[in-house]
């Protein structure tokens, strides 16, 4: 069974210029809303379902994050970046990497709404054996000890 899209086909229609109307162009809807949730889910390691495969606390982010990748599926599926007829010329720019790929700020809201930001911690760990017992040498021309370690 297959996963719900965490995006519904009204949230996509309530972002389209013109309603996606019924037949091919609904199930052409329906799988680039389908095919931005599996990128999302990559990339978030997450799925936002309970145990009957039921949607479970999108956060907005990632249901705007999903609609917009959806959008850019449905409306360019061939992933034309200019086209050209007689006089007439029209051209995207700021395509990387095509439909089928996360921007970085789309990547960057997933991360954040899953609660993962740029800043992490790293706990290193000392090749060299701890050794508890402290030994104190005699600095030359003073009464001072200096702490070394064995």
């Amino acid at each position: 069974m297959s996963l719900p899209s965490l995006a519904s086909l009204s949230d996509l229609n309530a972002r389209l210029t013109g309603e996606v109307a019924s037949g091919d162009e609904t199930t052409r809807a329906q799988a680039a809303l389908d095919d931005a949730s599996a990128l999302i889910r990559a990339e978030a390691n997450t799925n936002w379902t309970d145990d009957a495969d039921a949607l479970e606390d999108v956060p907005d982010i990632i249901v705007t994050v999903c609609v917009q990748v959806a959008k850019r599926i449905f409306l360019n599926p061939e992933w034309k970046s200019s086209e050209t007829l007689g006089s007439y010329a029209y051209q995207v720019s700021g395509m990387a990497g095509g439909p089928l790929e996360l921007t970085k700020a789309e990547r960057k809201m997933i991360r954040r709404a899953i609660g993962q930001g740029a800043l992490g911690a790293i706990t290193l760990e000392s090749p060299y054996a701890a050794n508890s017992e402290t030994v104190y040498l005699d600095v030359a021309g003073t009464t001072e000890h200096f702490p070394v370690w064995d």
